[in-house]
This record gives structure tokens, sequence and C-alpha cells, in this order.
């Protein structure tokens, strides 16, 4: 049940954020069309020692669905893992940065991970992979805003593994004005 509610409200989030990059490219015509990409994980395994959970690959396989229906997302800018290896998410991501080098300077790159996390790492099964890895991944791709969304536990300290910080208020800014840009991320 918990799990349905985060999907709905994870929903509503990423149209929100996908609207105001769209209205941001609408509003400035003359610049270039706005691309994205998405890599969206699944994975209901973690370790030995963590229960197997139930809904994580069908709540990647749904947000891969709702971004290709209502974001604005083709089917093949959206690569769906589900119950990938660690070598099989940096092959992704390989792919990744390589279409992401041939895309305007006005992209969206959208991350998704839901499963399993211990510590620092996001776990794939028996294998872990860094928070840092994704983090510095996405960082590393020439595209204009990027959009992470992890629903594990200790998603939280995502947010600690250097470079985002917490801003102590919002402001809001009419759409005509914005110049949207950077790294949002979003935890469960």
């Amino acid at each position: 049940r918990s799990s349905k509610i985060f999907l709905r409200c994870l929903s509503v989030a990423v149209m929100g954020l996908l609207s105001l990059v769209g209205l941001v490219t609408s509003v400035q015509a003359a610049k270039p069309k706005i691309q994205r990409i998405a890599l969206v994980i699944g994975h209901n395994k973690g370790n030995k020692d963590l229960k197997p959970l139930r809904y994580a690959q069908r709540d990647a396989r749904k947000l891969a669905s709702i971004i290709q229906q209502l974001g604005g997302y083709r089917s093949d800018q959206v690569i769906l893992l589900i119950s990938p290896t660690r070598r099989e998410v940096r092959r992704s991501m390989s792919r990744i940065r390589k279409l992401a080098s041939r895309l305007s300077k006005q992209s969206v790159f959208l991350f998704y991970y839901s499963g399993h996390a211990r510590g620092k790492h996001f776990q794939l099964g028996k294998e872990a992979l860094a928070f840092r890895e994704i983090l510095q991944f996405s960082k590393s791709l020439p595209v204009r805003v990027r959009l992470l969304l992890i629903d594990s536990c200790f998603s939280g300290r995502f947010l600690r593994a250097k470079g985002p910080r917490r801003v102590s208020s919002l402001r809001w800014v009419p759409p005509h004005q914005l110049r949207t840009k950077g790294l949002a991320i979003l935890t469960s």
C-alpha cells in the first residue's frame, strides 16, 4: 500500500518537474528542442540478509511507462533494467554516455532506482553499486537537467554522497523566467 502511495506521489513530482522543463523549452522557442534520456532500474533482491521486495520491479516498469505516456519520453530514450547486475548497469551507463554526447545541451537525464540499498550502496542482488558512482555519472553527462529519483532504504544517504546541498526555501519564478538547470534528487 505505501508503495502505491509513493509511486503516485513520485509520478506527480516527476510530471511536475518535467512540466517545468517543458515550459522552459516552449517559452524559449529559439533554443534547441529538449531531448530526454532515462535509466530506470528495479531490483527486488538485495543481499542474502534482506528479504526480497515485492514491488520494486513493478514500480520501475510503471515509471518507465508513465514517462513515455505523459513525460514526452520515446521508448528508445528509456533504458529499463529489471534485476540487473552491476555490469549491466555500467554497460547501460556507457550507452547513455554515448547517446548524451549526441544530444543538445538542453537535454534532461532521469535516473530512477527502486530496490534495496545498504549504507551508501544500491543492492543489486548479491552485488552493490555505490551511490557516488551514480551521482558522478549523472554529473558527467553533458545535459542541462539531471533528475535522480531513489526509492530505497537508506536513500537519504544518497544526499550525502557529496555534491547536493539542502536549501532553506524555494522561491516561485514565473515559467517564462526560468532557466532550468542543475541537479534535483528526490529520495523516499
